[in-house]
């Protein structure tokens, strides 16, 4: 709070110097009198040179004498807004063509008159729903404007649903157009709310998202709030905005058609009251992503081809890649196996791979198989259905890994298990190409070869065998 004495007051710019110039933008200050009576100070006087940017937003101004509680003296700044200017002789005192502010949403009460305008002076005094000012309780005038140009004052509250007249309301002077005018009081605009979800960089899988938001309260008895919903590809809401108006709930499901897929878009929200008053969200915006969920792409399997007759018992099933058009998405297989394309009864593998080496194969029978491409967000797609034939003379295949280990002197040799195969074979040489003497035998797909890690090196192969055909 700023405190003057009798005969003192605030100076801003000068009146004959344009080197001289200054400026003040004073936001939720108190500027008062020390005496607390009218005619305690000389309010604040806006200069010819000044900075123009000059503003008073949310401030009390007070008690002032003659010159009223804001002079503008052929000032030209942005203006006063959401003030009060009370107990003064004059609320707001202008002279001269060259002050014209804009004055928008203040309370302008108690005073002897609320605004005075002489030697052309001509401020906008409201001029909306959104930006009136209530105009209330001043003892002689509301808007007195001694010149013959027509001040702009529409839309502001006069204290009396009639509108601003001498006998009921604060009155006007002549060349003063004050209609239409509000038929209640400016009250106060509605409190400010977050923006909840999509949340900031969320990534949301559908273009018609559900969007939400805290509610507005209005601390005025009777107001209702709507609230206007703005979309757009770029944060400074340039070009392409999509805007939503008028909606009465905090919870909004976007309608098909307006968002792209792969895109970005910032939101934000406003509230209005029923009074016109329009108050933002806390957040300038938040921003979420759309990425809708597609299929993996169509593929199809290769090998083996349709109606091949395969001779292993564990054949090698290999299919086409399924491209997945979704950033990032990775794709998994399961490949299903079964006697009847009902497959009823199948057997399974899952891979990140496209081929895998199939669960056994009875000789002699015809299989379909099939295989589900996967990605990340569960989008299925399938591939054609496919079948082939098992030879009645099929035999297992070989091992595909195989891995060494040394424990003290002795190497453990591992392979995987193959299906069909009972019984394995382990061959052993002194070099790749040399010969390859059999080292023994085994039923499981491990086998110790002792006092190995102690040789230079060796090679070993192993061979798997179905004994019920005596062949490798």
């Amino acid at each position: 709070m700023l405190l003057f004495n009798t005969g003192t007051g605030l100076t801003v710019g000068t009146a004959s110097s344009p080197t001289l110039q200054g400026g003040l933008q004073a936001d939720s200050a108190t500027f008062s009198a020390i005496s607390g009576t009218m005619g305690g100070w000389d309010g604040i006087t806006f200069n010819p040179y000044i900075e123009t940017n000059s503003w008073l937003r949310n401030c009390i101004v007070q008690y002032a004498g003659d010159l009223g509680n804001a002079f503008f003296n052929s000032s030209n700044i942005i203006g006063i807004e959401s003030c009060i200017l009370r107990y003064g002789t004059y609320g707001i005192k202008l002279r001269g063509a060259n002050s014209h502010p804009q004055i928008i949403r203040n309370y302008i009460q108690s005073n002897q008159t609320g605004v005075y305008c002489y030697n052309n002076a001509n401020p906008l005094i409201g001029g909306s729903l959104a930006d009136a000012n209530s105009i209330t309780g001043n003892s002689l005038m509301g808007v007195n404007n001694t010149s013959t140009i027509s001040l702009s004052a529409e839309y502001n509250w006069w204290g009396d649903e009639a509108g601003p007249t001498l006998r009921i309301g604060d009155g006007v002077s002549s060349f003063v157009d004050y209609t239409p005018w509000r038929t209640t009081d400016i009250g106060d605009a509605p409190g400010r709310f977050h923006l909840l979800s999509p949340a900031m960089a969320e990534q949301v899988d559908t273009q018609s998202p559900i969007l939400d938001w805290q509610e507005a309260i209005d601390p005025s008895p009777g107001d209702i709030v709507s609230y206007s919903l703005e979309l757009c590809p770029n944060s400074g809401f340039l070009s392409g905005v999509i805007s939503f108006t008028g909606l009465t709930a905090t919870v909004f499901h976007l309608p098909a058609g307006n968002l792209s897929d792969e895109q970005s878009y910032y939101w934000r929200v406003s509230a209005t009251d029923t009074q016109g008053q329009t108050t933002a969200c806390y957040e300038s915006y938040l921003m979420f992503s759309v990425s809708v969920p597609e299929y993996p792409a169509p593929f199809s399997t290769l090998v083996p081809t349709q109606d091949e007759t395969v001779l292993l018992t564990s054949p090698l099933l290999q299919w086409q890649i399924a491209l997945d058009p979704d950033p990032g998405d990775l794709v998994t297989y399961t490949v299903y196996k079964d006697i009847t394309a009902a497959f009823s009864d199948p057997d399974s593998i899952v891979t990140y791979e496209n081929s895998a080496w199939s669960e056994f194969c009875q000789p002699g029978t015809l299989y379909y198989w099939v295989v589900k491409a996967t990605d990340s967000t569960g989008q299925n797609t399938f591939s054609p259905l496919a079948r082939f034939f098992t030879d009645s003379s099929a035999r297992p295949r070989a091992p595909k890994s195989f891995n060494l280990s040394v424990s003290g002197s002795d190497l453990h040799l591992v392979w995987d298990a193959v299906p069909g195969a009972d019984n394995y074979y382990v061959y052993k040489a002194s070099t790749p190409d040399g010969y390859y003497g059999l080292l023994g035998s085994s039923a499981n797909p491990d086998y110790w070869d002792i006092g190995a890690a102690l040789e230079p090196k060796a090679f070993y192969q192993v061979i798997s065998e179905d004994l019920s055909r005596r062949n490798r």
